[in-house]
Formats: structure tokens, C-alpha cells, sequence
């Protein structure tokens, strides 16, 4: 049975595009295009940005986007349906292994040589060594617990004392990646076509921008530069454009819900 992922690689080929090709046309990234072709959409960020990415592709390679949509929806529910299944028989298998209850006694006959074991260890004391050695071994092992307080281990492995170490983390401020990320904007577009009524709110860079309810036939365009968040109270009537990728409707008529761009693989 041929899968979603075989039709969208076939069709690629059809047209002889290779994955470079598809990746230009649609600006998504080729590890999701791969992905895709290859059945593993868990791999991508969530079902509303999945079925934009659907969309794209089948516009870039000449299927029917709703059509890829539809089934793509299908397989995700028939995979849900199939894991509650696996779920609720866990359950059932876990319910059942309490309900015969009980010890085994092979674990109890372990049990009690590890309880004899532990207690000869504490009770046993050789030959000649006398309480006043006993307390003083102790007394070294404390005086060594606190000197090895002093001692700090380096992101190296290298132990050194009485200094102050500073670990720098990659991605966190202070470190050289974060500065250079910092020097580099990119501007994101957002647009917005209305299809049903719906009241839409937009934020970009953390600014409140836009807020309304747009009619059919109304558009619109917001632009950031680190990052926009839109609100909608009527998903189904809202096709949204991200940076020239067609994502479509992010949700059913009625649904309300908030999305936040840029979105990874876009």
C-alpha cells in the first residue's frame, strides 16, 4: 500500500525536481522535505504548520493540497485510535500483574541473604584492629570529606582548588554563539487573507500591533523582527502566508487558537 510519503517522493520525481529543488520552491527545510517522503511527520513541528508544509509541497509538485491534507488527517487519527488500543491494553496487563500480588521466592530468599550480608559487614571487625584504630580511620575520612570540598571539577576534568570557575554554556548569554546570533535580525512577514468572519489579534517583538475582527475579503501584513504572535478566534476563516510559505487555515471554523512565527523548518 502505497504510503503519503511515497506519494509525495513519486510525484517529485514525475516532475524530475530533486529535494533542493522542492526546498526552494516552498523555503522548507530539507530535513523536514525528507522527512516527510519518509513517514516520519513526527519529526515536524505540530499538525497545523505540518498541513501548511502539505500544502506547499503539493502546490511545488503538482497534487491537490487539501486532498494531501485530508489524508494526512485520516492517517494521523487511524495512528491515535491504534495507540489508545496499545495504551489500554498496558493498562490492562499492569492491572492484571497487581492483581496476582504476592512476592516471588526466589526474590525473598535474595532479599534476606542481602539483609545477612549487610549485617555481617557492620558486625565483622578483623583480628588486632582495636575500637581507638576504627575511630581514627573515621576521623581521616571526615578530614578528607573536607578538603575535598575545596576542590572543584573544570568543564575539562581538570580538579583545581581555591579558584573561582566560570562555565560558559552555549546558546545562554555570555557565550560567543549568543553574541553572534544577537547581530543577526531576520525580518518576518506574516499575512493574513479572511475567508470568514474572525477576530484576529497580532503581536510583533512582544508589541501589540493589531487587533480587530476582519471581515471576508479583508488582508493584511504584519512584520517583525524577532517574532510575531497572532491570535484567532475563528481558525477556519484565516488563511495564513508566513514568509512566502502558504500554511492555509490553521485550524476548523469555530477554533480559536494562537500560533507564534517563525516556526522551525520555515
Amino acid at each position: 500500500m502505497e504510503t503519503l510519503g511515497d506519494h509525495l517522493r513519486k510525484a517529485r520525481e514525475t516532475l524530475g525536481l530533486s529535494i533542493e529543488d522542492v526546498h526552494d520552491a516552498t523555503k522548507i527545510r530539507v530535513a523536514y522535505l525528507v522527512a516527510m517522503e519518509e513517514g516520519r511527520f513526527y519529526e515536524l513541528p505540530g499538525d497545523v504548520y505540518i498541513r501548511g508544509f502539505l500544502r506547499s509541497v503539493a502546490k511545488a509538485i503538482g497534487l491537490e493540497g487539501d486532498e494531501l491534507v485530508s489524508k494526512y488527517d485520516r492517517i494521523h487519527k487511524d495512528s491515535e485510535i491504534e495507540q489508545t488500543e496499545v495504551n489500554d491494553r498496558d493498562k490492562a496487563d499492569t492491572r492484571d500483574r497487581h492483581k496476582s500480588g504476592g512476592v516471588h521466592p526466589l526474590a525473598a530468599i535474595g532479599l534476606i541473604i542481602v539483609v545477612i550480608a549487610v549485617i555481617a559487614l557492620f558486625l565483622w571487625k578483623p583480628q588486632g584492629e582495636s575500637d581507638a584504630d576504627i575511630a581514627a580511620d573515621t576521623l581521616d575520612i571526615s578530614a578528607s570529606r573536607d578538603n575535598s570540598r575545596d576542590i572543584q571539577e573544570t568543564p575539562d576534568g581538570i580538579s583545581k582548588q581555591g579558584e573561582d570557575i566560570e562555565v560558559i554554556i552555549e546558546g545562554f548569554p555570555g557565550s560567543s554563539e549568543a553574541e553572534e546570533s544577537d547581530d543577526v535580525q531576520d525580518i518576518h512577514e506574516l499575512t493574513a487573507v479572511i475567508t470568514e468572519r474572525c477576530w484576529v489579534k497580532v503581536t510583533a517583538d512582544g508589541h501589540r500591533v493589531f487587533e480587530k475582527t476582519m471581515l471576508p475579503g479583508e488582508t493584511n501584513t504584519w512584520k517583525a523582527n524577532q517574532e510575531i504572535r497572532i491570535r484567532l478566534g475563528n481558525a477556519g476563516g484565516v488563511a495564513l502566508t508566513y514568509n512566502g510559505v502558504h500554511i492555509g487555515a490553521p485550524g476548523e471554523s469555530g477554533d480559536v487558537i494562537e500560533l507564534s512565527f517563525p516556526v522551525p523548518g520555515i
